[in-house]
């Protein structure tokens, strides 16, 4: 048994076996990630997580040594690690990636292979790893419900802008609001079939028809396929809205502002405010040596000023000493929402 990671709500139990487990070795270990015996794996997400738990134990199926960490998040220690213990394979998340890149240099030229899941990667934070690490950052997706990946970065390919191809052992269609398979090019939902898909969630039989309908599992991620076979991943379905007209994603924005000199790190979600209008609002802890206020605020609007859609610019930006975070690294994103709607309130409250 194993819980979904709670980045946009309450966890579900999702009932796995050990053959999944072994289905996630075989499909994704060998023949994407390429394990051996020769490797040092790292791994910054917990194990009471699914990517963390599962890409730990593909690790040790195929005899790599598994680099434990003091089960704190601690960036610097991340980087010692890697540095300290030679570590050739880095599993990690983008917000992750996005917060090492602002570490001192280290050398981590023993890194042979960086992959990133559980979120949308940020082009700015991908060049800028493989600009002091050598390695561009594979992708991969997957799910608790899946247990492995079901789209990753083919083996020995340098990470790209697409999200990879099918996994061996996967099926993936991508549907539109009708349910038809979309045309090559096309933007829907994935679907995925395979060796490790769940059956439904424990003791949710409303969530369990919503997500598994006759052996397919619905991600909710939106992907296009193109000629070549690679999916490119274009946000969640929960996340993407139209603002002012404008179909906005979350992710650029924080993408933009995760790759700004003045920020340590971001999130940006989504928001009634006032109803019916949905708004962006973003969340960043300020880099050191910035001070969080109304400049840092304006300058940081400023920046994203010409730079995206208008509607892409925040209404408003809060200012945090850290992000709420899951075990696995991911940002919370329902905790995030929950504090836009509490500052929301606040400031009706004080208008009256």
């Amino acid at each position: 048994m194993i819980f979904t990671s709670g980045s946009t709500g309450t966890p579900k139990a999702v009932p796995h076996s050990i053959l999944d487990l072994v289905n996630m070795a075989e499909n994704y270990g060998r023949h994407n990630a390429g394990l051996s015996p020769k490797d040092n794996v790292i791994v910054t997400s917990k194990l009471s997580y699914s990517y963390g738990f599962s890409v730990s134990m593909t690790a040790l199926y195929h005899g790599a040594a598994l680099l434990l960490g003091n089960g704190r998040f601690d960036p610097a220690a991340i980087l010692d690690q890697i540095e300290q213990q030679k570590a050739t394979v880095l599993f990690s998340v983008p917000t992750v990636y996005s917060i090492l890149v602002k570490q001192p240099q280290r050398d981590l030229s023993s890194l042979r292979c960086c992959i990133a899941a559980g979120e949308a990667r940020s082009p700015f934070v991908d060049d800028a790893w493989e600009q002091i690490s050598g390695i561009s950052i594979q992708d991969g997706l997957g799910a608790t419900e899946i247990m492995s990946f079901a789209l990753a970065t083919p083996r020995d390919e340098p990470g790209g802008r697409s999200i990879g191809t099918i996994v061996p052992g996967f099926s993936i269609e991508i549907r539109n609001t009708h349910g038809q398979v979309t045309r090559t090019g096309e933007a829907g939902v994935a679907w995925v079939r395979g060796n490790s898909v769940a059956a439904g969630y424990l003791g949710n039989p409303e969530a369990s028809a919503k997500a598994f309908q006759d052996g397919w599992y619905r991600t909710d991620d939106i992907l296009r396929m193109d000629d070549d076979g690679r999916f490119h991943y274009l946000g969640r379905a929960t996340d993407l809205t139209k603002v002012g007209g404008v179909w906005v994603s979350p992710a650029e924005t924080q993408n933009f502002l995760n790759a700004h000199p003045l920020v340590a790190e971001c999130a940006v979600v989504l928001r009634e405010h006032p109803e019916p209008l949905v708004r962006p609002y973003a969340f960043v802890v300020p880099a050191a040596g910035a001070t969080a206020g109304p400049e840092l605020e304006q300058a940081l609007k400023d920046a994203i000023r010409g730079k995206l859609a208008k509607a892409q610019i925040p209404h408003k930006i809060f200012f945090l000493d850290e992000l709420p975070r899951t075990g696995n690294g991911k940002v919370q994103r329902f905790a995030l929402s929950d504090m836009v709607q509490d500052k929301i309130n606040l400031d009706s409250i004080r208008m009256h």
